[in-house]
């Protein structure tokens, strides 16, 4: 099949991290991503990774203050342990799991 046969289309980019539930606070990642990255999720977000990330671990997409609820998958993981960013990497560093 040539173009002319399907027309343009709008060509949209991959997500890089997916997040399920509106009341999600972090996404998990699904390939690797580096400081600066601007990272598309499922949802068609964007957030720009500062730092790296290995590919099914967590970055945050919202700010989370310390105490509270690291929400994943709609669903209570821990809580944060000091202020996480957007774009942080979400990890035994920065939250406590009960």
């Amino acid at each position: 099949m040539n173009i002319e046969d399907i027309g343009e289309r709008e060509i949209k980019t991959l997500p890089r991290a997916i997040m399920v539930n509106r009341d999600d606070n972090v996404a998990v990642v699904l390939s690797e991503v580096h400081a600066g990255d601007q990272v598309v999720l499922n949802t068609d977000w964007v957030e720009v990774a500062m730092q790296s990330i290995p590919p099914g671990h967590k970055m945050a997409i919202d700010y989370v203050k310390p105490g509270q609820p690291v929400i994943k998958f709609g669903e209570v993981i821990g809580f944060a342990v000091r202020l996480i960013q957007p774009g942080e990497h979400v990890y035994l560093h920065n939250l406590r799991i009960n």
